[in-house]
């Protein structure tokens, strides 16, 4: 009898040493291999740039499908390849429409900077994301990388709405590689862009705006 509930509390030890969560938090590390980049289609083709800047931490046990963070992105920090465009860009994503002259017309001065003060300047200055859930799919795209479903909430112009996404993820030395795209429909947050006129042509930029992830987040030290 001694020996089967020694047997018993052994096998009950080494299940509870096996389920014990093991959590690691990241933080995102742009750079020339570790990108976040947007495209947007337009009249005449596609307009696309990239995010300079991002600030968060994300705690991850995908052992356990257990995940949450909070990730958010400066609006000046996207890069559309033109100060001109940056500066538009600026005015439909961080304007208040309700108080501003945007988007009647452009509020942008001559060198192509917001206004700081007064009705014409920046209100919403940052996208954010808060991941609320994380689901590990059993199959694997590779060996080495997991597949898991991001659930949270994307905070753009001051609008909330929920969003799901699918991420491959990679295990690196102290770090994980984040691979997967997700694609904003503009008008759920309110998100005008103001047409532009050249000769006879008018230029206008359509709804969708895919994001693309290939981004390496580094290993926080406690």
């Amino acid at each position: 009898m001694y020996e089967v509930m020694n047997t018993l509390f052994t096998l009950a030890l080494l299940f509870s040493m096996n389920s014990v969560a093991t959590t690691v938090s990241y933080q995102p590390a742009l750079g020339p291999k570790s990108t976040i980049k947007y495209s947007i289609p337009y009249s005449l083709g596609i307009s696309e740039g990239r995010v300079k800047k991002i600030n968060g931490t994300v705690s991850l046990d995908l052992e356990h499908s257990s995940g949450t963070g909070e990730f958010h992105v400066p609006i000046d920090s996207i890069d559309t390849g033109s100060e001109e465009r940056d500066c538009h860009l600026t005015e439909a994503l961080g304007l208040n429409y309700r108080v501003s002259d945007f988007p009647k017309e452009h509020t942008c001065d001559s060198k192509n900077h917001a206004a700081t003060t007064g009705k014409n300047a920046v209100v919403f200055s940052e996208i954010a994301f808060k991941i609320s859930s994380i689901k590990t799919h059993d199959v694997t795209v590779k060996e080495g990388i997991k597949t898991v479903t991001v659930y949270g909430t994307w905070t753009l112009h001051g609008v909330s709405r929920p969003d799901s996404f699918d991420l491959n993820i990679t295990q690196l030395e102290n770090a994980i590689r984040v691979q997967g795209q997700t694609i904003f429909s503009l008008k759920d947050y309110g998100i005008e862009v103001k047409s532009a006129h050249i000769l006879f042509v008018t230029i206008s930029v359509r709804d969708q705006a895919k994001v693309d992830f290939d981004l390496v987040l580094t290993q926080v030290t406690p």
